[in-house]
């Protein structure tokens, strides 16, 4: 196999889904170091660098479509959207304050 004939398409788009090197060296029959001196050569990093590059683009593209589904009305998608990717948050937050200080002084004014 050429350098022309590395099917990059091919490994890109198992990587996409986390395909181990070992898968990928099976299915474009080549070895596991063949692949990591093409992505070295061509990349200027190693496999799991390179993995992390095409995961992040499914990643993104998941997020968009979770955000298209919740603006379409789905309303799971929309409040997974909102409790995973913003701050938003269906929990009841109280606060309390204890002011102690200012009671003690009021029960020893009382008191004098």
């Amino acid at each position: 196999m050429t350098i022309k004939d590395f099917d990059w398409s091919k490994l890109d788009g198992m990587l996409m889904f986390d395909a181990s090197k070992n898968l990928c060296s099976r299915e474009l029959g080549v070895s596991d170091e063949t692949i990591e001196r093409r992505i070295r050569d061509e990349h200027g990093c190693s496999f799991s660098e390179y993995k992390k590059k095409q995961l992040e683009k499914t990643v993104l593209k998941l997020k968009q479509k979770l955000i298209q589904m919740g603006l379409k009305g789905n309303l799971g998608a929309l409040i997974f959207a909102l409790k995973n990717l913003s701050d938003w948050t269906d929990k009841v937050t109280q606060t309390t304050e204890h002011k102690i200080a200012k009671l003690a002084e009021l029960v020893e004014q009382q008191s004098e």
